[in-house]
């Protein structure tokens, strides 16, 4: 294993360097990235290291930085990627702009940035469409394992080590006047655990938003003679904002994260539910409040989220209809 190079640049081109180590002259293959941070020709350098044997040729591949290297390695895991292709992806983004766009859903982003370099060169688009199966696989199997908070992190089962407090007071309240109801739900929790002393900053385990509030108001009542019965009203929800869990739909899991928050949107639901002999039928309109939103001001951002990077359902409209044919 060749860890590192360290010696005299000789010759440099945008896909290649030349480095005198004791007199002895290797070349070795590099990003686009990596040749515009090499100094100049007869300069001192070191380049971390990739050795890749093959039954046929034995390769270097050079690195400016640890962090390129680590992206590289992980490209050339997945099936389909050899150290060639990994490297043309490199060359066509920084690692930076690649795994924000992994850790922020931007899959139509890497595949461009994955698939830009296979145009060049290729004879007809059938040599594209060979790898973009795989090619895609990477990004999917890259979204699942990285995480970014300024350095490399990788999302692994983690066992809490310090103690966690929670502490929550929940306050119901049911009131009705006549024909109206009032429902009111306000809920208040904390959480507090000790700071591990290994790290200079400590994650929240348990993320939960500090306040919920949820309120329904209601009228029901019995039309013609008792021969249909109604209940009508509006449900307002809201939460404060948050660190959620970052869903990922891939592996069907959650993952605790502490870069991104959702909440602090206030969501409305209108309901009407109805009752004729042995026929149900209800109406639902949910979010109602986006859709009034984005009425008065078109450029209103969509912020309703149900976990980071996965939006709550829009403005939808249910309908359903249960009839019993025997009383």
């Amino acid at each position: 294993m060749i860890e590192s190079l360290k010696g005299i640049l000789h010759k440099k081109d945008p896909t290649t360097a030349i480095i005198d180590v004791g007199g002895v002259r290797l070349s070795v293959n590099i990003t686009l990235s990596t040749y515009e941070k090499l100094e100049e020709i007869n300069s001192s350098i070191e380049l971390l290291t990739y050795f890749n044997v093959r039954e046929d040729a034995m390769e270097l591949y050079g690195f400016i930085d640890d962090n390129e290297r680590y992206l590289f390695k992980q490209l050339t895991s997945v099936n389909g990627i050899g150290p060639k292709s990994a490297l043309n992806i490199l060359s066509g983004t920084s690692p930076n702009t690649f795994k924000k766009n992994i850790i922020n859903g931007y899959i139509f982003g890497l595949i461009y940035n994955i698939t830009a370099f296979y145009w060049i060169g290729s004879n007809s688009g059938a040599d594209v469409i060979t790898v973009v199966g795989s090619l895609i696989a990477a990004v999917l199997y890259l979204s699942i394992y990285w995480s970014i908070a300024g350095i490399i992190v990788s999302i692994i089962p983690t066992q809490q080590k310090k103690e966690i407090e929670y502490f929550k007071i929940k306050f119901f309240q049911n009131l009705k006047f006549g024909k109206f109801s009032f429902i009111n739900t306000i809920q208040y929790q904390k959480v507090n655990q000790v700071d591990d002393p290994d790290l200079s900053f400590t994650p929240l385990a348990l993320n939960v938003p500090e306040w919920l509030t949820r309120s329904t108001i209601a009228f029901s009542s019995d039309l013609f003679n008792r021969a249909l019965y109604i209940q009508t009203g509006f449900t307002f929800k809201f939460f404060t904002d948050y660190y959620a869990d970052q869903y990922n739909p891939l592996i069907g899991e959650f993952v605790s994260q502490n870069n991104v928050k959702i909440g602090e949107y206030p969501m409305v639901d209108f309901f009407l539910n109805s009752k004729i002999q042995q026929t149900r039928v209800f109406l639902k309109i949910e979010n109602l409040s986006g859709k009034i939103e984005h009425i008065i001001n078109e450029d209103t951002k969509y912020d309703y989220y149900a976990a980071p990077y996965t939006p709550y359902r829009d403005f939808s409209i249910r309908f359903g209809l249960v009839w019993n044919f025997f009383q």
